[in-house]
């Protein structure tokens, strides 16, 4: 099937701790909430069948998470729209979470947030590019992109989606696994541990997404345009959501 493949980027402003986007990140809710296409979302169970044959759910992650997210897809701008169900299976690992989604029409998506130096080579070859810099005035903000996608006979002789290459050159270190089971599926903690891992300044840093997303080629167009549009809103509400928690702590220790 043919596929896009996306490296989306946003900086970090400097007053924005990166361990505190990673935190963020690990309670998976702030990726889910910020989708402009978003019309509701539930936790479900983890299922065994859903995850053991995919290699993206990697050893080095833990605390895995399903959801059920439901999406309003717009048919005809201002005269018509669609609402689908999308399962999705999320894991955190050190540095940052991936995701798995399988939506409506055979579109499939792997998806990994982490917060990684700024300018760090991302997923690679070709597909979508965009870098948006927080400091910078919305209206002055500057991005570049292009897509294309890949001629079948590129992709792996393998049925399984390739992992980002940015995971691939440099294994993250081995943190204790958490298995799932039919019976009991492990629920993340509502604020995960700090490890304190990168510096208390944002600058120099960014958030970055790299994705994989299987479709038709019929909506590949739509899906493409859609999915930077809403994904780089994501990352930016993200890093805002960050701050605006920061500030009602700082508020709160004002008036204790």
């Amino acid at each position: 099937m043919p596929f896009l493949t996306f490296h989306l980027a946003y900086a970090l402003p400097a007053n924005c701790p990166p361990q505190r986007v990673v935190d963020a990140l690990h309670r998976y809710e702030p990726l889910i909430t910020p989708n402009p296409y978003l019309v509701s979302f539930r936790r479900r169970p983890v299922e065994i069948a859903e995850i053991v044959d995919d290699p993206f759910f990697r050893e080095d992650g833990y605390a895995l998470a399903a959801f059920e997210v439901t999406d309003r897809i717009v048919l005809v701008p201002g005269v018509a729209t669609k609402q689908v169900v999308i399962p999705c299976v999320m894991q955190r690992f050190e540095g940052g979470v991936r995701c798995r989604s399988l939506a409506a029409g055979g579109v499939r998506v792997w998806s990994t947030w982490k917060v990684v130096p700024a300018g760090q080579p991302g997923g690679g070859g070709d597909g979508a590019t965009a870098t948006i810099d927080a400091a910078a005035p919305s209206k002055k903000r500057r991005s570049s992109s292009r897509s294309s996608s890949r001629d079948d006979s590129r992709r792996s002789h393998s049925n399984n989606p390739p992992l980002p290459s940015s995971q691939q050159a440099s294994p993250l270190p081995q943190p204790a696994v958490v298995a799932a089971t039919a019976s009991t599926a492990p629920t993340p903690p509502a604020t995960p541990p700090t490890t304190n891992a990168f510096p208390e300044s944002g600058e120099g840093y960014e958030i970055v997404e790299e994705a994989r997303v299987e479709c038709g080629s019929l909506v590949k167009p739509f899906v493409g345009r859609s999915f930077k549009e809403g994904h780089i809103e994501i990352l930016r509400q993200v890093v805002q959501g960050v701050l605006l928690q920061m500030e009602r702590e700082k508020m709160s220790y004002v008036y204790m």
